[in-house]
């Protein structure tokens, strides 16, 4: 059967040249691949084509709050601990426990709390137990015993974290209101460094209250507050490399229209627009300039150098400025991405992710 048509055209076989190009459609999803031949003789190669659906989204731009509870405890570090007979042990170290493991389970029971550390060993005195613990892709198991401390407590020498806050832009929902993504890169723990894992978490309406500009050497910042914290107005469901993703449960004023998507093919070097929030206002758009666009084949936070040429924008924050990250990326009334980084050295510049990463990661399937 035929799939693909050439300029409006069913066909098998196909001249082109520089002189005449070529717009090639299909009537199926998936890899093609497309031979060449010079005079339609020779073989010169081929070109693989991916063809995706068509697929639209609503740019958002505001600013969020987010709250995450993790899935299982981040150790963020290890203390020695003073015994009862005056010595100094670290059951953790001694377990080869090491920060930035994720402890998962202690004793056989689930951790999702630093306090269910402490529940699970207040009873177990020094008897050796069992944890399961995650250190990058692999899952260890090693065996710990708690130290009885001074002041007559059984401990294990570690401080673990089992929630973060922070604050971000709204990326884009679905055309059904349903999915939403934002920010275009990960949470990760402070201390650590890691990917915060997530057993759930809430995203919330957050209000500008300043803006710290930024400068050469040191980054700025979107300050905000959580607003009506209670309010959920969204369920997190995933944090990737790539963004956080979930359900969307109440829709804010959404004062722009559902956009199609660029894929990288059709992203150009030039003027273009970013949607986002910098005071209590509305979500405004500001010019910027696409510096440089770097073909992908996997996924990368990093698919665009982009510069901030809005004088407007540039006065108010010097450019790019942390809870900026997941700001819609606009061209030619197509969302095109969204923005990741700043250059520390240079505010007035930054990345952009494809927005063709951010809808495979939302599990909007256009593969």
């Amino acid at each position: 059967e035929d799939t693909v048509a050439v300029n409006g055209s069913v066909t098998k076989q196909f001249e082109i040249s520089p002189d005449s190009p070529a717009t090639i459609n299909s009537n199926q999803l998936g890899d093609f691949k497309i031979k060449l031949k010079a005079w339609g003789l020779i073989p010169v190669g081929s070109i693989d084509v991916h063809v995706i659906p068509d697929v639209k989204l609503i740019p958002c731009g505001w600013l969020i709050g987010v709250k995450m509870n993790t899935k299982g405890v981040i150790v963020v570090g290890l203390e020695n601990i003073e015994t009862n007979d005056y010595k100094e042990v670290c059951p953790a170290k001694d377990a080869d426990i090491k920060v930035g493991d994720i402890i998962h389970e202690l004793d056989n029971k689930e951790v999702n709390q630093a306090e269910d550390i402490k529940e699970i060993l207040k009873d177990k005195k020094n008897k050796a137990v069992e944890v399961k613990l995650k250190r990058g892709d692999q899952y260890i198991t090693t065996k710990i015993s708690a130290a009885l401390s001074a002041d007559g407590s059984y401990m294990i020498g570690l401080w673990a974290r089992d929630n973060i806050a922070g604050i971000g832009t709204m990326t884009f929902l679905n055309t059904d209101k349903t999915l939403f993504a934002a920010l275009g890169h990960s949470i990760n723990d402070v201390t650590t460094g890691i990917i915060v894992p997530v057993k759930d978490g809430s995203i919330v309406n957050a209000h500008v209250i300043s803006v710290v500009e930024g400068k050469e050497g040191v980054p700025g910042e979107i300050k905000g507050i959580f607003y009506n914290e209670d309010d959920e107005i969204g369920q997190l469901s995933k944090n990737t490399e790539y963004g956080l993703y979930g359900k969307l449960l109440t829709v804010n004023n959404q004062s722009m229209s559902a956009m199609p998507i660029a894929t990288q093919a059709e992203i150009k070097t030039g003027k273009a627009q970013i949607l986002c929030s910098i005071d209590s206002g509305e979500p405004k758009l500001y010019d910027i300039e696409i510096e440089k666009k770097y073909n992908q084949r996997t996924k990368s936070t990093k698919s665009m150098l982009i510069k901030v040429t809005d004088k407007e924008l540039l006065k108010k924050t010097g450019g790019i400025v942390q809870g900026m990250s997941g700001s819609p990326i606009i061209q030619e009334g197509k969302i095109i991405g969204a923005v990741t980084h700043v250059l520390v050295s240079n505010p007035q510049k930054g990345y952009g992710i494809f927005i063709e990463w951010m809808v495979n990661e939302a599990g909007l399937d256009i593969n």
